[in-house]
């Protein structure tokens, strides 16, 4: 049995709490919310990254072969100018002997 007075103290501690409540629930739905954009984002960006590896991976394979002809007619063009050296060197001996 309790006095006017304590039921008006109970009611507004009840009041007192269900308003905290209320504010705590208000937060954590933001919370929430912030958290699940925050989520949208990270899988947005790992599936952009997935997308740019596999993208990578896919230009890696076509330039592939084009890179492989180039070392290629690198090499060649190396050859190339080895021969061109010592023909010219054997041009330069030739030269030297006839003035000689």
């Amino acid at each position: 049995f309790l006095t006017l007075f304590q039921r008006n103290i109970l009611r507004l501690r009840l009041e007192s709490s269900v308003e905290d409540l209320k504010k705590s629930v208000k937060e954590a739905r933001e919370v929430a919310k912030q958290a699940r954009s925050a989520a949208n984002k990270d899988q947005a960006n790992r599936l952009r990254l997935h997308e740019l590896d596999w993208m990578w991976g896919h230009l890696d394979f076509l330039l592939l072969p084009a890179v492989q002809r180039a070392e290629g007619k690198a090499n060649r063009c190396d050859d190339l100018y080895e021969e061109l050296s010592r023909e010219l060197e054997d041009q330069e001996e030739m030269l030297f002997d006839l003035g000689a």
